[in-house]
């Protein structure tokens, strides 16, 4: 849900809306990729390599823009995931 709220706020201060998102902790790292109406959330320990995860992204391309088509359809929704 985290992506969702700073998608808002930036929403409202006229800022596009973010591909990506990473939050650091202590002890583990979240980085989310936002594929409306899909959110890809990694759970990583907090010295991964947070570069890495960030370039998961294009290799699970395939796979969430299949998701993604299937939720919109499910829902009703019309998206387009190219680009």
């Amino acid at each position: 849900m985290q992506i969702s709220k700073n998608n808002y706020k930036a929403s409202k201060l006229g800022l596009k809306r973010n591909k990506s998102i990473v939050s650091l902790y202590e002890l583990y790292q979240i980085v989310q990729f936002n594929h409306s109406p899909l959110i890809t959330t990694l759970i990583a320990d907090s010295n991964a390599n947070t570069g890495v995860l960030l370039d998961l992204e294009n290799e699970l391309k395939d796979i969430t823009d299949t998701i993604t088509v299937a939720l919109s359809e499910r829902h009703g929704i019309s998206i387009n995931v190219s680009g």
